[in-house]
């Protein structure tokens, strides 16, 4: 009897052994909780509904082996996760970016609706785009080596911490250029505006060539050279002072004050006509005569406008004229008093009176 019940729990060993593959790799479904000590194996299609814990601790590892088709999460109304193969999409919210959304797609595009962080160094290959809208503030925190933007042919603009050029074409000026060196110094091609109330400290340079124009539009409050010790030119909306010594005439001096006053220290030379009060007198320079209360000339010296229809006065004192007569002798005419037939004019080689 002993060896038959010995025999029969021999079976049952052997029976659980062969049946249990069957259990486990079979169709399986557990409607209960299940705790497995060790490892357990599922081979074959797994679908796991419900909530499921994957793991109990924070360094638990996690690990999938196989290929992983997509990983969703949801909250099951309008908002989901996804990571697959080539693409990842976290809290994608029908297709906008309103609650915040970051994604990475097949390409390697990575696109943020929030903050974008790098920590360590940061390499940015392909076309970049910072920003998608005018007003959008980009911010570099830390050192910037050179920031260098280039067309891959002939034109770069680089920015680095003490220097700035914008178009440089073969280190020429023939693209429209500009540039801010590390001294200052600031170089344009093209035309150099500033708007506002603008300061121009140290030596400032103006053209480049004689015949470049200087344009300056708006008020100009006074323009002012000076060779910082003595000696100033002023140039101001109502005046002109060129050279002027401490206020003297010293060291050759030229102005033009706000009444239209004209003072000079040295000659004063015109080329051209010139006309003093519209005809109170006038030199033609064409002509080479000059006109007394005449606008033209009728002679070398005209007096009076009429030419010689009309009167004109001449007021001297003792009058005394030297003229050469028709025998080529000089001699002095003076107005002589008590001269025979009543001629008023007397002549001497010697003199005058």
């Amino acid at each position: 009897m002993y060896n038959r019940r010995r025999m029969f729990c021999l079976l049952l060993v052997v029976a659980g052994l062969v049946l249990a593959p069957a259990l486990v790799f079979g169709a399986t479904s557990v409607g209960n909780n299940t705790s497995v000590g060790g490892t357990l194996g599922v081979t074959g299609a797994t679908t796991l509904d419900g909530a499921v814990t994957l793991g109990n601790a924070v360094n638990d590892d996690i690990t999938v082996s196989g290929r992983l088709g997509a990983l969703t999460i949801s909250n099951g109304i309008d908002s989901t996760s996804t990571l697959s193969r080539t693409a990842f999409n976290l809290n994608k919210v029908l297709n906008t970016y309103d609650s915040g959304y970051f994604s990475v797609d097949s390409s390697g595009n990575v696109n943020a609706s929030g903050t974008l962080k790098a920590v360590g160094a940061t390499t940015l290959d392909g076309a970049v785009t910072l920003g998608n809208a005018v007003n959008d503030n980009i911010t570099v925190t830390g050192r910037l080596g050179t920031l260098t933007i280039s067309n891959g042919i002939d034109s770069t603009s680089t920015l680095s911490r003490t220097a700035l050029n914008v178009n440089q074409v073969l280190n020429t000026y023939d693209s429209g250029y500009f540039s801010v060196d590390s001294s200052g110094n600031v170089n344009a091609s093209g035309t150099l505006k500033a708007v506002g109330a603008t300061t121009l400290d140290g030596a400032v340079t103006l053209g480049n060539a004689v015949n470049d124009d200087i344009t300056v539009t708006g008020r100009l409050g006074t323009l002012t050279v000076s060779n910082g010790i003595d000696s100033t030119s002023t140039l101001s909306r109502t005046a002109f002072n060129l050279n002027k010594v401490l206020n003297t005439y010293d060291s050759g001096y030229f102005s033009v004050d706000s009444s239209g006053n004209v003072s000079a220290t040295g000659t004063l030379t015109v080329f051209g006509t010139v006309t003093i009060d519209t005809d109170s007198l006038v030199v033609n320079a064409t002509t080479n005569k000059v006109g007394v209360v005449s606008s033209t000339p009728y002679g070398q010296l005209s007096v009076g406008a009429g030419g010689l229809s009309t009167s004109s006065t001449i007021s001297v004192g003792k009058f005394c004229m030297y003229a050469v007569q028709e025998n080529g002798i000089g001699v002095y005419v003076v107005l002589a008093a008590n001269q025979p037939n009543n001629q008023p004019f007397a002549t001497s080689t010697v003199s005058c009176f």
